[in-house]
């Protein structure tokens, strides 16, 4: 008689796991370099979009109150009325208001770097060199 061998061979061996996870983790080094870079640029678009629609608000409101910042017409400041378009996680600077002229504004979120920086005509440019802000 035949002596049957039975191999219950179930699971995986301790060496194949390691590879396992070996690869797993160099996966995950070469992602995530790019995938902080995609969330650097979603918090750029973020903010430059922010910053237009702003802008839009800013020409809604001078459309109503006239160009000058402060208007003794206009029930509120253009910095109110834009901080409060634009909420508490952001803070907006109004540029120019020495010569009482509306020349842009200056956006930034709390907590993150870069700036958005929009002139009169309501071109944008996004400055990454900034510091994060923190929030008051």
């Amino acid at each position: 008689m035949k002596l049957i061998r039975k191999n219950n061979k179930k699971g995986f061996t301790l060496v194949e796991l390691i590879v396992v996870i070996a690869i797993i983790g160099i996966l995950a080094l070469i992602l995530l370099p790019a995938i902080s870079g995609y969330v650097g640029r979603a918090d750029e678009s973020s903010l430059t979009a922010s910053a237009r629609a702003l802008h839009t608000t800013a020409v809604l409101h001078f459309s109503e109150f006239g160009t000058g910042v402060n208007n003794e017409k206009d029930p509120k400041t253009l910095k109110d009325v834009l901080q409060a378009e634009a909420g508490n996680d952001y803070k907006v600077t109004i540029t120019g208001v020495a010569t009482d002229d509306y020349s842009g504004f200056k956006l930034q979120k709390y907590g993150k770097k870069g700036e958005a920086i929009v002139d009169a005509n309501g071109n944008v440019k996004y400055v990454k060199e900034t510091g994060a802000l923190e929030k008051p």
